[in-house]
């Protein structure tokens, strides 16, 4: 589990602190006020089309809706007995569900699960993909999701607590790439470690890289365009990413300092 930011508007923005645990409601104007706290454990979370909030919670098998506007949680499906884990909802309005079962966690056997979902809205499953078109187990624990109307749905598969990949699918769940971290050890030394993801409008992919204080910037291809090392600039520890509306990049990050459970937030410019 770790932290996550979801920016709501130009002025507000939502972020969770595994810390504390609080998801916490902010404005953003000259300084940052803090608006509501809400006392709840999560793994992931995604923005409806109505600015609404889906939520997969720890220790849970629903998918929760959060109405911003009111603060109040309802749960609008369950996988029982899995365990929702990443979640997405797409520009056609449909949510992509990355699920697990209570198996060992980066260890999966033939018997366990693990796999993403599509639902409508309405809660209805439209489709699941567990294995590509040569019975291989596409995930090991897919832990983010997002998607690009020009390139398709990106997962992010963490293989262990110290390592992970970014996976690529088309629309009927093929893979098209794979990429597991920058090939020029000169820039990275540690092992590639994303743990969130997002896309840009024009199809770029942006991933956090946490043990390496960077951010990866891919083509809609899964090319390396950019490897910025955020620890150049005084930036550690990205957690999670998100975009606004005039295409800037949210960072939310670790302190750095055990005896703080604080996290920072920076607003910057990609240029690729």
């Amino acid at each position: 589990m770790v932290d996550r930011v979801l920016i709501q508007d130009d002025k507000t923005a939502w972020i969770f602190n595994n810390d504390i645990p609080t998801l916490r409601k902010i404005n953003i104007n000259d300084k940052i006020t803090t608006v509501k706290d809400i006392s709840v454990e999560i793994y992931d979370m995604t923005l409806t089309d109505k600015n609404d909030m889906l939520m997969s919670l720890c220790n849970s098998t629903a998918v929760n809706l959060l109405t911003t506007k009111t603060g109040e949680i309802e749960i609008i499906l369950s996988v029982s007995p899995l365990i929702p884990l990443g979640i997405h909802v797409t520009k056609h309005n449909e949510i992509i569900l990355g699920v697990r079962d209570r198996g060992d966690v980066y260890n999966p056997r033939n018997t366990n699960c693990r796999t993403f979902i599509i639902f409508g809205m309405d809660g209805k499953q439209k489709q699941s993909y567990e294995f590509d078109k040569h019975k291989r187990r596409l995930f090991t624990l897919p832990a983010r999701i997002t998607s690009n109307v020009y390139i398709g749905i990106l997962v992010i598969d963490r293989t262990s607590d110290l390592d992970g990949r970014v996976v690529l699918l088309n629309t009927e769940g093929q893979v098209k790439w794979t990429y597991k971290g920058n090939p020029h050890d000169s820039v990275v030394g540690k092992p590639f470690n994303p743990l969130d993801i997002v896309t840009t409008s024009v199809g770029y992919v942006i991933v956090t890289d946490i043990s390496n204080h960077a951010l990866h910037v891919l083509s809609g291809e899964g090319d390396l365009l950019a490897c910025k090392v955020l620890k150049d600039e005084g930036i550690i520890y990205p957690m999670s990413l998100d975009i606004d509306t005039k295409a800037q990049v949210w960072v939310e990050c670790l302190s750095g300092n055990e005896q703080r459970k604080d996290v920072k937030l920076y607003v910057m410019k990609m240029y690729v």
